[in-house]
């Protein structure tokens, strides 16, 4: 896991370098910061939907709509009672083995660079 989190902040820092040139047009230690900071909350909100995801937040959700939707469907009801299936679908979890990565190193960049970003102002 720490590997995985060091390899996602090396990339995310090596990127966020051409990002800066593309935005501000000059490398500036503010601009870059200011970078670092918007693509590490990037990473921590595809970690934190990942993380929602694999607890399985919206399983409940799903499982109403899929219920609702078959209980009013005439031709699903009668189908179900035919032969004779109960309403109640299992729902698979999903593994995202990279959301602690992600989630890790998105929390250091952005303390990181909320640190950084204050010694500047200074």
């Amino acid at each position: 896991m720490k590997k995985a989190s060091l390899l996602i902040i090396f990339i995310t820092v090596v990127l966020s370098l051409p990002l800066t040139m593309l935005f501000y047009r000059s490398i500036n230690i503010l601009h870059w910061i200011n970078i670092l900071f918007a693509c590490a909350l990037v990473v921590t909100v595809i970690g934190s939907v990942m993380l929602l995801i694999h607890v399985g937040f919206f399983q409940g959700f799903i499982h109403n709509f899929k219920y609702f939707f078959k209980k009013i469907s005439k031709t699903e009801e009668v189908v179900n009672q035919v032969e004779r299936k109960e309403l109640t679908p299992s729902i698979s979890s999903i593994n995202l083995p990279i959301r602690y990565p992600l989630l890790i190193a998105g929390g250091i960049l952005v303390l990181f660079s909320t640190i950084i970003s204050m010694i500047l102002l200074i």
